[in-house]
Parts: structure tokens; C-alpha cells; sequence
């Protein structure tokens, strides 16, 4: 067995393990709810077993939001002990669950299978890396975990190779999930890590493809557990009767059909219909919005002449392309009725999409909020080191101020989030911080 970590790497294991699910029987959520239970029990080194707390803090998403409900632990349990794959102690008034021999000698045999598999593709990608070769297997499971908990719906998109959608490895946050594994395991080789990792997601081979497909089964799992009722990545009993904060880019996202990202936006606004959530935008985030759009628009009729035909393609500016292609559909729309077009953002995005415009006294000092002014400084800091130039100073104060307004929202126990296409807020010092 694996020497670098306990529980915790097993689990890792684990989940480029392939669920084997019965041909027949129970519905493929009921089997998956047990092959979670089972795979938790066999991951703990704890021989007294553990409570149904214990496995439902264990089963989460991402590291933080439990998975399963209190109801769905319990009747997996009940079928698991009726089936004899499970057995349960009494430790005082608690009762504890462990698999039963030959359960735990069939996960054993799945764990020993893949990982022999693992060694193998770790021997292939960093097979020449300076130092111990077990202390990059455990980076490298850890790093995958990440990879599928956060960015599972991107890589399915990638490796179902749908049209449109751009390669995994060239995805701005996996290259942020290679350094934050970096940092963390304090890896000596990180420049053979970086090589090896993108070099796993851009090759296809037999090799790599069997851990890819069976780590992207926690993308269909999740869906199997119904965490709603209409099988999105969303849980009503978390979600519902909470508000959604949409940043600048995600409305400029939601009121350009050919944008890359309208139809997740679209399908976000469905969801939220459907479990009770609220669609909103601070009055700081419209104002932004409408600056953008002015500037913008002002930005093309300026340039729209000078650009030639042959090369207007090949610009990168979202109210451009949102310009060439209404011309595809509309030829003779002029340049100054597709901007007019965008005027009023807001009630576009109220009519088409239910969006609410949150208004409240504090947007009016916000930006000289002296909490707001430090954390708008450390946002724009962070920017810089990633991008390598800086975040204007008005950016950046909306960033900051939004960022603290749902945070008070969350204190004051109105349950708030952020929806946005810029990372990097999120990983400024404060919010790492948890602050």
C-alpha cells in the first residue's frame, strides 16, 4: 500500500476508481449514495468505525458542503447492512458502521488495482523528477481531487471534446490548481510537476484517458445523487431562497447570445428558477455595467473603420464579436443601432432573465469605505502578479465592495454568493483567509 499519507490519499485513490455498479437492482442513485459509504468506510484507518456524522462530514463537495442528506446516509446504511456489506458496533450510545471482511477485501483489491495504475502513469509523467517519487503521486491524486471537485463540468466539456470549448490545460484555473499543489506539498522539481501535469491533460492515451474517465464519473455521480430535482449541480435545501450576485462579466455574458458563456448563464438563471434562488446585481455592478458598455461602444465606433475586414476576426473584444455576429444576421444593422440596442442592460436582463437590481444607502461610501479601499489594494496586487499589469483602481474597488457586501450579507444570516468570470478577488489574501 501507498506510504505517503493515510485516509485521506486512499480517498484519493479511491475516486480514480471505477464505481462498479450492479447491472441490475437499485437505481443508479441508491448504488452510488452505497459506493460512496463503502469507499469512506474503506478509506478510514480508524478500526472502531465511524458514526453517521463522521461519513457525512466526509462526503462532500469540494472539501466543504455536505453531499448526501442525513435521510440518504441513513438508507444506504440500511441497505448496505441488509445486503451484508456493512456491520455496525455499539460505542456507547453511538452507534459506528464498518464493512464487513469481504467488503473491504473487494474495495482493497479496486485500491491495489488502481494503484498499480496511478504508479505507473506517475512513473511515465515524472519519472525523472528530483526527489521522492511517492510525494508527487500524493501531489498529483491531490491536484486530480481539486481539478474534478472545481472544474468538473469544464472537463467533461474537454474530454468529451464538445465544439466550442477550449482545451482544459490552456484553462487559466488549472494552471492556478498546479501552483496552489506546488506550494503546498513544497515540491522541489515544480517545473517537471508543471511539465508532467499538462502534459496528462493534453495527451490521450489509454493510460491517461482510463483516469480521466474514471475521475469524470463524479461529474455524473453528483448529477445521480440528484442534488436537485432537476439533476444540476445545484441543492435546493443549500441554494434555495438565497441570492446570486452576478459581477460585470457574467451580465455582459448574459446579454450577448453569441457570448461563450450565455448559455450557462441562461441555464443558471433556469436553475435558480427552479430551487427558490434570486438572481441580483448590486447598483454598483449595473453602474460598472453601463460604464463598460459606454466606453465599449465609444472603443468601436472609433475603431470599427480601421480594423480590416480580414482581420476583424482575429480581435479579441466581446462587443466586436458581438457586433460581427448580429451582422451575420442582420447585414445592414448599423454600428450605432447595435450599441444603442444595449442602453438599458438592466431591464434586459430583469425581462429576459428575472434579474433584481439590489439598491442599499452603504453603495454610496462604498468606495470610500476605508475596509474596502485596503482590500481593493490587495485585489489589485494579486491582478498584477497574475496578469501582469495592473487592475484599475475603479475595478477594482467594485471588486472589493461586492466582495464585502455579500460577505455581510452571509454575517447578517441571508445566504449570499458571488457568480463571476475573474478569479482573481478570490484569490486575494482576505478571502483566502476566509475573512
Amino acid at each position: 500500500m501507498i506510504n505517503c499519507d493515510d485516509g485521506t490519499l486512499k480517498r484519493s485513490l479511491l475516486l480514480g476508481a471505477r464505481i462498479r455498479f450492479s447491472p441490475s437492482g437499485a437505481n443508479v442513485r441508491s448504488q452510488a449514495i452505497e459506493r460512496i459509504i463503502e469507499q469512506n468506510l474503506a478509506s478510514n484507518e480508524v478500526d472502531t468505525g465511524l458514526t453517521e456524522q463522521d461519513l457525512q462530514h466526509l462526503v462532500t463537495l469540494g472539501g466543504q458542503i455536505s453531499v448526501l442528506r442525513m435521510s440518504d446516509l441513513r438508507q444506504g446504511i440500511t441497505s448496505l447492512k441488509q445486503s451484508g456489506r456493512i456491520i455496525d458496533i455499539r460505542d456507547g450510545w453511538q452507534q459506528r458502521y464498518l464493512l464487513s471482511p469481504e467488503a473491504r477485501l473487494e474495495v482493497a483489491q479496486i485500491v491495489t488495482e488502481t494503484e498499480e495504475h496511478t504508479k505507473a502513469t506517475i512513473k511515465e509523467l515524472f519519472g525523472n523528477v528530483f526527489g521522492e517519487k511517492d510525494i508527487y503521486q500524493k501531489a498529483f491524486l491531490r491536484l486530480l481531487c481539486k481539478v474534478f471537485s472545481e472544474l468538473s463540468e469544464v472537463y467533461i466539456h474537454d474530454i468529451t471534446r464538445k465544439p466550442g470549448n477550449t482545451d482544459l490545460a490552456e484553462h487559466r484555473l488549472l494552471s492556478v490548481v498546479i501552483e496552489e499543489t506546488i506550494r503546498s506539498e513544497q515540491l522541489l522539481d515544480p517545473d517537471t510537476f508543471r511539465y508532467g501535469v499538462n502534459r496528462f491533460f493534453r495527451e490521450s492515451t489509454p493510460q491517461f484517458d482510463q483516469i480521466k474517465w474514471n475521475m469524470a464519473q463524479n461529474f455524473y455521480v453528483a448529477k445521480a445523487l440528484g442534488l436537485d430535482t432537476s439533476s444540476d449541480l445545484l441543492s435546493s435545501d443549500i441554494f434555495k431562497d438565497a441570492s446570486l450576485y452576478c459581477d460585470t462579466n457574467v451580465l455582459i455574458a448574459g446579454l450577448i447570445p453569441g457570448n461563450r458563456h450565455y448559455r450557462s448563464f441562461k441555464e443558471m438563471a433556469r436553475s435558480c428558477n427552479t430551487i427558490g434562488m434570486s438572481l441580483k446585481a448590486t447598483h454598483l455592478t449595473i453602474e460598472e455595467l453601463q460604464w463598460v458598455i459606454s466606453a465599449q461602444g465609444d472603443l468601436l465606433r472609433k475603431v470599427i473603420d480601421r480594423i480590416p475586414d480580414e482581420t476583424r476576426a482575429k480581435v479579441r473584444n466581446f462587443f466586436l464579436e458581438a457586433y460581427l455576429s448580429e451582422k451575420e444576421v442582420f447585414p445592414n444593422i448599423s454600428i450605432d443601432d447595435f450599441i444603442d440596442s444595449f442602453q438599458r442592460p438592466k431591464e434586459i436582463l430583469q425581462d429576459s432573465f428575472g434579474l433584481l437590481k439590489v439598491d442599499d444607502v452603504w453603495f454610496n461610501i462604498a468606495f470610500e469605505d476605508n475596509e474596502v479601499r485596503i482590500f481593493a489594494k490587495e485585489i489589485s496586487q494579486k491582478y498584477k502578479e497574475m496578469r501582469g499589469r495592473a487592475k484599475s483602481e475603479i475595478a477594482s474597488l467594485h471588486d472589493a465592495a461586492l466582495a464585502i457586501y455579500v460577505a455581510n450579507e452571509n454575517k447578517n444570516q441571508r445566504k449570499s454568493w458571488i457568480i463571476t468570470l475573474d478569479i482573481t478577488p478570490l484569490l486575494s489574501p482576505r478571502l483566502r483567509r476566509g475573512e
